[in-house]
């Protein structure tokens, strides 16, 4: 299970670099708030016994930034896959976090279904299985995005994060999937139970042989960069 930060201060700092074009994302207490009708209350920073949601990479991330880089979240252009953890480690308040949280993110990028200069978003939820919500075309604006996707809690036992990775690498494929542009999967994640299912390195290192970015967030989980 993961803990929240004390402080409010959260930071998630994406770094992807390409020839032509890099991929960053950062949020901040300052950055913008999201407009959302499915946007959950404020929560309040949790007890250590809950748990750490989000671990902090800050300086880790940081460490690739470069002046050379010249993009800006709203021209960012990817297939960008979800995978959001839904097993019973996650409690309801936490996973709402982890969906404004995402949101918050998505709210700065230009999402589309053009063959350029917008991001393709779909989202993954795994627990005892792994479930497509949400394909690469479905969302053709961040407006429609932020207000209207509806993720749920299943709270099933397991987390499968192995299979999470296999369904997200068979459904970039076109039309959903644009050969010009690179394939990354996020895994936000509440905790990895080794043994309990097939290690999600070899389906990891598949996707990332076949050109594929994966960044995760999450203790627990196998370093998969």
């Amino acid at each position: 299970m993961f803990a929240f930060f004390s402080s409010f201060l959260l930071c998630l700092v994406f770094v992807i670099r390409f020839k032509s074009f890099c991929f960053f994302v950062a949020e901040t207490e300052t950055s913008p708030t999201v407009e959302s009708t499915t946007k959950p209350e404020p929560l309040a920073a949790s007890s250590e016994e809950t748990g750490q949601i989000l671990k902090e990479k800050e300086d880790e991330l940081l460490d690739h930034l470069s002046s050379e880089c010249p993009c800006t979240p709203n021209n960012i252009w990817l297939d960008l896959f979800f995978l959001l953890d839904s097993s019973s480690a996650m409690t309801r308040s936490s996973f709402q976090f982890v969906t404004a949280y995402v949101e918050s993110v998505l709210y700065q990028m230009s999402v589309g279904l053009s063959d350029g200069q917008e991001t393709r978003v779909g989202f993954i939820t795994y627990g005892k299985n792994a479930k497509l919500l949400y394909n690469l075309s479905f969302w053709d604006s961040t407006n429609k995005l932020v207000n209207y996707m509806n993720l749920s809690l299943e709270s099933s036992l397991g987390t499968d994060i192995e299979g999470a990775i296999r369904l997200a690498e068979a459904n970039f494929i076109p039309p959903h999937h644009r050969l010009n542009a690179r394939k990354v999967i996020v895994i936000i994640a509440s905790a990895f139970q080794s043994g309990t299912y097939h290690d999600p390195m070899v389906a990891a290192n598949t996707f990332k042989e076949d050109g594929g970015i994966i960044i995760t967030v999450g203790e627990k989980v196998p370093d998969m960069y």
